[in-house]
């Protein structure tokens, strides 16, 4: 066995992997451009890769991306445009807004993934990164960190296990933006594992030009589609949504006429 050096009180480096200790009892081993979470406790693991140059992903991959939130001459991220990302990950869609936007804010609830997400986004001088959960109001959450990273959630993990439990800060988006002095948001996405409806009454007071919000079946096992299209709807938004390609997502654009 190599000799372990300890470097810093947080990062622990075991050439050519570093190990760094997580809050819950959990590494991550990182080799390359791989990473692994391994639960010490329950003795499992799962690796996912991050971002660490610019050749991120396959032309392939970022296409999709970029489709999964779009629908060409509706919705769509415009050169210029103040983007919000909630429920960033570790900023697949992040990075391709800030490629045209003139301005991303990523919002992240789960800590050990906005660590990532930091990462992956440090060579973008127009993305901020918020570790916190959107909400509808101003309050604390239990949040739930599961065996799959992409499933944490402050309601329930809709595949995976639970591991651990943690209490979170979530905020109205209205005062999270207001915290940033933004007032008009030219483009928000919304992924939030089933709570996208809190998310969306949070942000009321703010100008919304555009929308996309995934409403898949991450709800306790149901979808958000009928929740998300009312409350759009009530604040005068033309709503469109393609059933055959991407049926979980919608696509919503302010009606001028109504503002």
């Amino acid at each position: 066995m190599k000799r372990v050096i300890k470097n810093t009180p947080e990062t622990i480096r075991w050439a050519p992997i570093q190990l760094r200790w997580l809050p819950y009892g959990c590494l991550i081993v990182r080799k390359d451009n791989h990473w692994k979470l391994v639960d010490i406790r329950q003795k499992r693991s799962f690796s996912f890769q991050t971002l660490d140059n610019h050749n991120r992903f396959s032309y392939a991959y970022q296409q999709f991306k970029k489709d999964r939130y779009t629908m060409d001459g509706f919705v769509e991220i415009e050169d210029g445009d103040i983007v919000v990302d909630i429920g960033a990950y570790i900023g697949d869609t992040t990075e391709y807004a800030a490629q045209k936007a003139s301005f991303v804010l990523a919002i992240e609830p789960s800590p050990i993934t906005t660590r990532f997400l930091r990462k992956n986004m440090k060579s973008y001088k127009n993305v901020e990164i918020e570790n916190i959960a959107a909400w509808k109001e101003n309050t604390v959450l239990d949040f739930k960190i599961s065996d799959n990273p992409s499933e944490d959630s402050a309601l329930d993990v809709d595949s995976g296990e639970v591991i651990d439990e943690i209490t979170i800060e979530a905020k109205k988006l209205f005062d999270i933006a207001e915290d940033y002095g933004i007032d008009t948001i030219d483009y928000l996405k919304v992924e939030a594992e089933g709570a996208e409806p809190e998310v969306l009454l949070g942000a009321d007071g703010l100008t919304i030009k555009k929308v996309a919000v995934n409403a898949g079946k991450e709800r306790y096992g149901d979808d958000t589609v009928d929740a998300v299209t009312n409350i759009l709807k009530e604040r005068g938004y033309v709503i469109r949504m393609d059933p055959k390609e991407k049926k979980e997502i919608i696509y919503a654009k302010l009606d001028e006429n109504s503002t």
